[in-house]
């Protein structure tokens, strides 16, 4: 199983020093966001202007982290597909299309979004869904016409809260182009890790390394190793059902080494 690390870790430099030292680091691979010095092409939660993701720019990133020999998983444009504001729904949608269609110029199979915030209503809930469900019947023929995938990753906060509601999404869909980013730090408390992977397993391509504190009044994320999740059997399922990436996140390039480490002694043992 490969080890790698999302490419915004290190974002402050420019595209090919970043790929350098992510390489450096001891990572092959990387989840890549287009944000790096100069480069600001990447926002969380909302789109941004593309104009400047030329063909050029595109293919510097691509052949950046080729050069430095780091293989690019996936990609990620974590966009609110559900807005209630239709022109910021509307604005994210064509975003992530866009994303969709220049995938191939940087590398990776598969673009990552959530889906967005859950509303306390039931009916906003249920008309949230119901705009998510909207999205994605406008978003998959794009990313098949463009042989490539698009990767959902449930969050508790989310409209795609766990995994048992990404099982409805992809037997309405279907799981050509539809895919499931797994992070159980999102979820763990809802379902169990077992559940997860029996519900979504076939379909996970990637799994994301974060951890989990349910014990307190509300859920924290620390660093993976750092919390309650159970890494060992975490990996055991992702070897289990053929999945080969497990990709770092919730660190910075100061804190990364440690988790790296432990990750590195987990995947040994598992």
């Amino acid at each position: 199983m490969k080890l790698g690390i999302m490419s915004g870790v290190f974002r402050r430099h420019p595209v090919e020093e970043a790929a350098h030292r992510l390489r450096a680091a001891g990572f092959s691979c990387t989840q890549l966001t287009p944000e790096f010095e100069g480069m600001s092409y990447c926002r969380y939660g909302s789109a941004m202007d593309l104009t400047g993701l030329t063909g050029d720019v595109r293919r510097r990133i691509r052949d950046a982290f080729a050069d430095a020999g780091v293989e690019v998983l996936s990609q990620g444009a974590y966009m609110e597909l559900t807005d209630e504001n239709e022109a910021q729904r509307r604005a994210n949608i064509d975003y992530f299309a866009a994303r969709l269609r220049m995938m191939r110029d940087m590398g990776g199979d598969v673009l990552v979004t959530e889906s967005g915030r859950r509303p306390d209503d039931p009916a906003a809930a249920q008309a949230a869904w119901d705009r998510l469900r909207g999205a994605l019947a406008e978003l998959l023929p794009i990313a098949a016409a463009h042989g490539v995938a698009i990767g959902l990753e449930p969050s508790r906060a989310q409209v795609l809260k766990d995994c048992a509601t990404t099982r409805l999404l992809l037997d309405e869909f279907g799981t050509d182009h539809l895919k499931v980013m797994i992070d159980p730090a999102n979820i763990l408390g809802l379902e169990t890790l077992d559940e997860m992977f029996e519900r979504v397993g076939p379909a996970i391509f990637q799994g994301h390394a974060k951890d989990v504190i349910l014990s307190g009044d509300k859920p924290v994320y620390p660093a993976a190793g750092q919390g309650e999740l159970d890494y060992p059997h975490y990996v055991a399922l992702l070897r289990r059902q053929g999945v080969d990436a497990l990709v770092i996140e919730y660190v910075t390039e100061e804190t990364f080494p440690p988790v790296r480490d432990f990750l590195r002694g987990v995947m040994g043992e598992a």
